[in-house]
């Protein structure tokens, strides 16, 4: 279910505690299920006689004074009114729960948490209900995976010790703290965390990746051409976890492959068969330990899954052994607590009612009672909030203010949770690596496996950060619809020599590929049916260094000529995996030693925080305007213009409610009979006048008409023909700043005022404007809009038939190019988009390969790197909102490897109505 922040539980119970028999204690209970659930499938309470002052929902009041008796006898629709919304207490109630004078019950629905003031005896009939309904949050697994290396001695006690226990926790912790000691002998080599979903495969590595060769192949000649493969070189680790049905078992499949010793070249010699010639070339020997089995355990302890010696080839060998500790826990994904929120100001309210602020995004009730209109109190009576006298409820600037009694304060936020989850919605997902000290990030990921949410560990992470003792490595952020893909780069593409051979002349012939090296996010999430959790599936690659380059040697038996060679090896992090979040929740998702850099004693973690985000429509000019705190006086006069379609006229009036109208009448319409036919009150010295040139509409009335007049253009011009207009600025400024903005960004549907932010920045100098563009399209059709230059790189080196050589290039677009297609409307307000981005932080750099023989000629390639940033992804956009679509760490200068430097693209998205 989808829920709101409530702020209420303190203010649910004031009323009644001033009388509170001594016996009243009070409990709270966490609830795995949606308690409104229930209340729905119950019998609602008899609903109490309305307050004073009439039903709103009852018969037509008389006209008033003043209305034209000669005009239509119209009515404005008025559904049946609901009963009233069951809180907690009545659910409880109909539980068998008794309530005695004094006691209270309230439900927060976003945390799950049900506190209830009563009797000890009501409060053990409860605890004894709600202990039966067992544990129904859903789980994944945290699996931390630590090796340890030591001398044979120590490791071998380890492992009699583990040899004699299914929990080898004991023996793991006594080699942690020998491992902090001064001088120890033994050490941490290797450190993995990593979740996942019973039933799916995850993977975790952190590895250089050797391009070594495999073998060559011999043309008629002679002429040798040499095959590469990579090989990861550090650590790969495979699981598959299954929770059994007691939901403390985990059966677990685990490969792991450590490298525990440097590679070593070997040279080689080969004779072809058909021309006796020699080809000399070199081998790598590649030293490693590998482990595949099955084990079940315990939630929360450890298995040693193995142990093996760090040998290479030659040299003395040391009584030295490495061990390997698999600890796997079950994740209970419970809602995120909400943090503390500063209570509302003081404000007068009657006797019994209480006044709170609810966070709800503009526009989610206007979106529902916009037609007919009516104030907004009146409309939350007509959906199964009694009436009280003095209650009052005014939205503005995403938070509604209330005046209720408590029991409809909850009856409120629970229509609000209903609105939020009729919302269309997208799946927000921001992810920060940070480099800090091992000690500290591999508690953390010990302490992670046993909180449901890690947002107090990241919290840890930030302050480090701040102190000194850590340090941003990548940020980036990607929003998406449920079950749609997104995926997001930001990286250098590089290209290298990837195969070498010559042809039937003996010409050198290189083989050129390119590879990312930077950042890559792919993910797809999945909405589960609570509302408030999330599968998700993704891919997170981060390369930690630059290609470490070095050369071989090759000679070819025809020529007999001698090459040395470039070999380009990459570091790569890489994540493969599923685990569960929820709405809000924030978690740790890897932990590796990074290669190819001096960082000893260091480690790389990366959090995961994931927000479900409910698209809203936002108010929208004089169509949408934000209620003030002191709304008018609804008998007052105005006149006030409206904009609305071309035909109006003609097509106005298919949303009247009433039967009764003579549709053979052949009066000419105009906008006051239209208006009347809809049920719009025109009294004696009202006007509407209709300007077809400028498709305006100029109405004199009172204000509560004219609010009718603002609800009825507005849904209709919703459905009139449109076209769309997308806005894309990419901006670029310091990390903390990007940081925050995206934060408070994330849970929200609009994101306006972190554009304007922004822009303050741009004119303060503080952030840099990179890109600005826009393109108009229509539903259905994919906009491509380009602000770039051309540049052209070497792309392959070919050889005909004829033995030609020939020099292929391509061009390419260094620049911005945005393409995007509005797909439809989620819900007749919220564009659907499909979006992709191809941006050039900076410019390319070109470098140059050599490939040198044992004549002393070079061949030289010149080869170019592009800094690219790919976003490919489908959201879903208010018409009027803007949107932070995402955010990423730039490549391609010195400075952004040394500097907290982020990049951001903002969209915004405006329907423009047709005019003449």
């Amino acid at each position: 279910m989808f829920l709101v922040r409530s702020l209420l539980i303190p203010l649910a119970f004031a009323s009644g505690l001033y009388a509170q028999p001594a016996a009243m204690k009070t409990r709270e209970f966490k609830v795995d299920f949606d308690l409104r659930e229930m209340g729905r499938s119950l019998k609602a309470p008899e609903q109490p006689d309305p307050a004073a002052g009439g039903d709103p929902f009852g018969p037509p009041a008389a006209p008033a004074a003043g209305t034209d008796p000669s005009g239509p006898k119209r009515k404005l629709f008025r559904p049946a009114k609901p009963p009233p919304i069951p809180t907690s207490k009545d659910v409880l109630t109909q539980m068998g729960i008794s309530f005695p004078e004094g006691s209270t019950s309230f439900y927060d629905s976003r945390t799950n948490i049900l506190r209830v003031h009563n009797t000890p005896e009501m409060l053990q009939l409860i605890e004894a209900f709600f202990d039966s309904t067992g544990e129904g949050f859903p789980r994944d697994i945290v699996y931390t995976l630590t090796v340890v290396e030591g001398p044979g001695e120590i490791i071998r006690q380890a492992n009699a010790a583990a040899a004699r226990t299914a929990d080898a926790s004991a023996e793991f912790r006594k080699l942690l703290d020998q491992a902090q000691q001064p001088a120890s002998k033994v050490r941490i080599v290797s450190d993995a965390c990593v979740p996942a979903k019973s039933g799916t495969r995850a993977t975790a590595e952190a590895a250089q990746e050797r391009i070594h060769t495999t073998g060559l192949t011999f043309d008629a000649q002679g002429h040798a051409t040499l095959k590469r493969e990579m090989q990861p070189l550090g650590l790969e680790l495979e699981l598959e976890p299954v929770i059994g049905a007691d939901g403390i078992t985990l059966s677990t499949s685990v490969l792991l492959r450590l490298n525990l010793a440097a590679p070593q070249l070997q040279p080689v010699s080969i004779t072809d068969p058909g021309t006796g010639k020699a080809a000399e070339y070199a081998t790598t020997d590649f030293f490693h330990a590998e482990f595949a089995t099955a084990i079940t355990s315990l939630s929360g302890s450890t298995k040693l899954i193995g142990i093996a010696a760090p040998l290479g080839k030659g040299g003395a060998r040391e009584d030295r052994l490495c061990a390997a500790f698999l600890t796997g826990t079950i994740h209970v994904q419970e809602p995120v607590q909400a943090p503390e929120a500063p209570p509302p100001p003081p404000t007068a309210a009657p006797a019994g009612m209480q006044a709170t602020d609810l966070p709800v995004p503009d526009g989610l009730f206007t979106n529902h009672w916009s037609w007919p209109a009516r104030p907004l109190q009146e409309w939350l009576e007509s959906q199964g909030v009694p009436a009280s006298k003095g209650a009052s409820a005014v939205q503005q600037n995403g938070v509604l203010h209330i005046i209720n009694t408590p029991a409809n304060i909850e009856r409120i936020a629970a229509l609000a949770d209903t609105e939020l989850e009729k919302a269309p919605k997208t799946i927000s997902c921001m992810l920060h690596t940070v480099q800090a000290p091992a000690a500290f990030l591999r508690g953390l990921a010990q302490a992670s496996a046993v909180t449901s949410d890690h947002a107090a560990l990241w919290a840890q992470v930030e302050a480090a950060v701040a102190r000194g003792e850590g340090r941003f490595i990548d940020s980036l952020y990607v929003e998406t619809q449920p079950e749609a893909r997104a995926k997001q780069v930001s990286a250098s593409e590089c290209l290298h020599v990837e195969e070498f051979g010559l042809d039937a002349k003996g010409r050198a012939i290189p083989g050129i590929a390119y590879r990312n090296v930077g950042s890559t996010f792919e993910v797809e999430p999945t909405l589960n049916y609570d509302g408030r959790t999330v599968n998700i599936e993704f891919s997170y690659e981060l390369h930690p260094a630059q290609p470490a380059m070095r050369r071989e040697a090759f000679r070819d038996p025809a020529s007999g000529l001698r090459f040395d060679l470039p070999v380009a090896d990459f570091h790569s992090n890489h994540t493969v995996t599923g685990l569960i979040m929820t709405k809000g929740g924030t978690r740790l998702i890897s932990l590796y030693q990074p290669t190819g850099r001096a960082a000893e004693g260091l480690l790389w973690a990366t959090f995961l925080k994931c927000d479900v985000v409910p698209q809203v429509r936002p108010p929208q000019g004089s169509l949408h305007p934000a209620a003030p705190i002191a709304p008018p006086d609804p008998s007052s006069w105005h006149t006030q213009t409206f904009k609305v379609p071309p035909d109006f006229l003609s097509s106005a009036g298919s949303f009247d409610s009433s039967p009764s109208e003579d549709k053979s009448s052949k009066e000419p319409r105009t906008a006051r009979s239209v208006l009347e036919s809809a049920g719009i009150p025109f009294p004696q010295g009202a006007s509407a006048i209709y300007d077809p040139k400028r498709s305006i509409l100029i109405i004199r009335n009172t204000r509560r008409n004219l609010d009718l007049v603002e609800a009825y253009a507005c849904d209709f011009c919703i459905r009139t023909p449109s076209s769309i207009a997308y806005t894309a600025q990419v901006f670029q400024g310091p990390g903390p700043l990007l940081r925050q903005l995206t934060a408070q960004a994330a849970g929200k549907c609009g994101h306006r005022a972190e554009l304007d932010t922004l822009l303050a920045a741009v004119k303060a100098g503080t952030v840099q404007p990179l890109s600005t563009a826009r393109i108009e399209t229509k539903f259905g059709t994919q906009a491509t809009t380009t602000e770039a230059h051309t540049h052209t790189n070497l792309s392959e080196v070919k050889v005909n038939d004829k033995g030609e050589t020939k020099i292929v290039q391509d061009t390419r677009q260094v620049g911005l190019t945005l393409s995007i297609e509005p797909a439809g409307r989620a819900d007749g307000r919220v564009i659907e988009s499909a979006l992709k981005l191809e941006f050039h932080p900076t410019e390319p750099l070109e470098h140059r390969e050599h490939i040198l023989d044992s004549q002393g000629r070079s061949l030289e390639l010149p080869l170019t790197d592009y800094q690219v940033v790919h976003l490919t992804t489908g959201t879903l956009i208010p018409s009027g909102a803007a949107r932070l679509a995402g955010l990423w760490k730039p490549t391609g200068k010195p400075e952004f490897e040394q500097e907290d430097t982020l990049q951001l693209l903002i969209l915004t998205c405006d329907q423009l109505w047709l005019e003449p």
